[in-house]
């Protein structure tokens, strides 16, 4: 049975490009082969294998993060490889579905960073996010400047311009429609707001040509780019959808604005501008600027400020769980200067200005 598809297993089609990406991508192979060679020690036969899986995410995690945290493609595609391997040894074992699922489930969110998070005691507590690359079909070379941006920052101490000290924790979220129509946003923000443990979370993804603040997410899907699993969004310029949390329809107003100190975010110094976005679209009124709350009544969302995909979604969902809690923190959206072709200065360089927007949060 080894190497069979299941209609059932998840990240088939992830998977299905991963001997294109890997002879592509300089040090793949041996990160695929090493990552493989500890996922072999794994005992698929332990009475705690629920707790193995979330230990096996976890080194990933730790182990790109120490050794290769200059490329995120490195933890993307490794982890589809070591995913691949693991549901096969569970199928030829005869695990269960349930028992193959959740050790899966467990695997990917301790290997996105999502199973471990702590921060420093006295400290501003800051969580951030980035993006698996996409649009892959495109470019099988794609990078992430989000994602890698998300593993450098991880567990560092920064010294923010009001004289705090920011612990910065950080997760990368896959690019696929039905996670997120999972919960899997709510499920990570809903308890850490709830016991009031983050000051702030900020989402960054891959935008435009310069930096974006998307001050007005929408709460629905209009776009016509396909996720990672080839699955469109379900909606278009014309009949955007409303994405589901939990098999239920996501309630919500049709636009929220952002809680992020923008004025101070923009002067953060660095190589490109840093704009305060204000522009969505609605089927009434078309696209046009945002001024006033007022200009809302009556709205029916397209696009928010950061467009109808993924990255709009996060900010929504996000800023959503908050308005739900009793909690009121810097929260919002970053979408970062479009790359195509992997370029280590390019990448450093948003770095360093995240960097510059994130210290002037406190």
């Amino acid at each position: 049975m080894t190497g069979v598809a299941l209609s059932w297993m998840p990240h088939a089609v992830e998977q299905a490009r991963l001997e294109r990406a890997a002879p592509r991508i300089p040090g793949l192979l041996e990160a695929v082969s090493a990552a493989r060679e500890r996922e072999q020690g794994l005992n698929v036969d332990s009475g705690d294998l629920q707790s193995a899986c979330v230990e096996e995410g976890h080194s990933l995690w730790s182990w790109v993060k120490r050794e290769a945290s200059s490329d995120d493609r490195i933890l993307y595609w490794t982890r589809l490889a070591v995913t691949k391997s693991l549901s096969d040894r569970l199928i030829n074992e005869r695990a269960s579905r349930e028992i193959t699922l959740e050790c899966l489930d467990r695997f990917e969110a301790s290997s996105r960073g999502r199973s471990q998070l702590s921060w420093k005691a006295d400290h501003f507590r800051l969580l951030i996010s980035g993006f698996d690359p996409f649009l892959l079909d495109e470019n099988i070379e794609q990078s992430n400047p989000s994602g890698l941006t998300a593993l450098r920052l991880h567990d560092q101490v920064l010294q923010a311009q009001n004289g705090d000290v920011i612990h910065v924790q950080a997760v990368i979220f896959p690019v696929i429609f039905q996670d997120f129509d999972d919960g899997v946003v709510e499920a990570l923000l809903e308890p850490l707001l709830r016991d009031d443990s983050i000051d702030a979370f900020v989402s960054i993804s891959m935008g435009r040509d310069a930096f974006d603040l998307e001050r007005f997410p929408g709460r629905r899907r209009s776009a016509s780019a396909v996720d990672n699993a080839n699955r469109p969004s379900g909606g278009s310029e014309n009949q955007p959808s409303v994405p589901l949390l939990r098999r239920e329809a996501l309630e919500g107003p049709e636009f929220l604005e952002f809680s992020l100190p923008a004025e101070r975010m923009r002067k953060a110094p660095g190589r490109w501008a840093i704009r305060d976005n204000r522009t969505i679209t609605s089927l009434e009124r078309g696209t046009f600027r945002l001024d006033q709350p007022s200009q809302l009544l009556g709205q029916t969302a397209v696009r928010g400020s950061g467009g109808g995909y993924l990255s709009n979604e996060i900010a929504y969902r996000a800023l959503n769980v908050m308005s739900r809690s009793d909690s009121k923190i810097p929260m919002g959206h970053i979408h970062t200067p479009r790359m195509s072709t992997f370029d280590p200065v390019f990448l450093d360089d948003v770095y360093d200005q995240i960097k510059e927007m994130l210290i002037r949060l406190p």
